[in-house]
């Protein structure tokens, strides 16, 4: 992933400006910061939850803005430091949400099925 000049403002109150960074596959990347600094931001705007005002974001060298959501989420996903998840619900369950990009709707089967690679292929 790539991010390149990233701007952000909640109104008035510019959060981001000119953030730029790679973030290459397969090493892990820590993102620190003080408290209220931008990392949450950050990550909303990398996961299309929120909209630069000026930069981009890319995900294997396609902008993310012209990614659906759904092709966003088999390729990309965040695990946000406060989660809420029902009391009843086993892990097994809450992991197998993951796979929800990956499912086709109305239909049992997932696509790594249909294609062949199976859920371990990938």
């Amino acid at each position: 992933m790539e991010v390149r000049d990233l701007h952000f403002a909640y109104g008035r109150n510019q959060v981001l400006q000119g953030v730029s960074f790679k973030i290459r596959e397969g090493r892990i990347t820590t993102i620190m910061g003080a408290n209220g600094c931008g990392k949450s931001t950050l990550f909303s705007l990398m996961t299309k939850n929120l909209y630069p005002k000026k930069g981009n974001i890319f995900l294997k060298g396609k902008n993310i803005q012209n990614l659906s959501l759904k092709e966003l989420a088999r390729k990309a996903a965040v695990v946000w430091q406060y989660n809420t998840a029902a009391e009843d619900i086993t892990v097994e369950e809450l992991v197998a949400f993951g796979r929800t990009p990956h499912k086709r709707m109305m239909q049992g089967e997932s696509e790594e099925e249909n294609d062949g690679a199976g859920a371990t292929g990938r």
